[in-house]
């Protein structure tokens, strides 16, 4: 269906490729610019931004996998409180806190729908929130108490959950009739890279919080996504 009148496709692109993104925003003073497209870019080829989206989805998925395998583990043996002693969760206040958490992923993909349809479009929901992503991550590698806890998980369960009706979307959106051919071969790589990078993480961050500790268990998925945005 056709955008409202008061909306326009627009491409974001930079030195590494374009990103082309739909619904967002009409702006009559930039939509000539050549940063900004109406179509995707008219090639055979794999469009220049896939990769990146990619490898993006792949991290992460890292992070969040990784973070859910260690979720209930750190909460029962590694919490402290204020004064850094121990406030270990039992087994019942963990699994509440993690079903939560796991509720609120699936909730908040009706605010990323929200805002990419009406407000930002998708490549701007995606960027944003997933700096929220990468936020709860560090909320969750620096603070081991129960605020670190609150925050760093709010925190993810709304960067996740607000990129999650955004990404495969925005795959499809940077091909036009001249490649479309190649969707299938795209969209076998990137639901590879969402596996691949749900496996390694369940493998490495257990290894992670056992021998280095929450910081660093916590703190890698972190800083994978936010290399996933570069």
């Amino acid at each position: 269906p056709s955008p409202p009148p008061s909306m326009s496709r627009r491409t974001l692109s930079s030195g590494r490729g374009c990103l082309y993104n739909t619904f967002t925003q009409f702006d009559p003073e930039r939509s000539g610019s050549p940063r900004h497209r109406t179509t995707p870019e008219e090639t055979t080829e794999m469009p220049p931004g896939v990769p990146y989206i990619v490898c993006n989805e792949a991290a992460e998925r890292f992070s969040f996998y990784g973070m859910k395998t260690i979720l209930i583990v750190f909460m029962q043996k590694y919490m402290r409180d204020a004064a850094g002693k121990p406030d270990h969760l039992d087994d019942e206040e963990a699994r509440s806190w993690y079903h939560v958490f796991s509720m609120a992923v699936y909730v908040t993909p009706l605010l990323g729908a929200f805002l990419s349809d009406v407000v930002l479009g998708k490549y701007r929901t995606i960027l944003y929130f997933s700096l929220v992503y990468c936020g709860g991550h560090l909320a969750l590698g620096l603070n081991d108490t129960r605020a670190g806890l609150a925050t760093g998980l709010a925190l993810i369960a709304l960067g996740a959950g607000g990129i999650k009706p955004c990404v495969s979307a925005n795959v499809g959106d940077q091909f036009g009739v001249a490649n479309q051919h190649l969707l299938t071969k795209v969209f076998g790589a990137f639901y590879f890279a969402i596996n691949l990078g749900a496996f390694a993480s369940s493998l490495i961050t257990p290894v992670l919080l056992e021998q280095y500790g929450p910081h660093a268990a916590f703190g890698l998925p972190g800083v994978l996504m936010g290399l996933g945005l570069g």
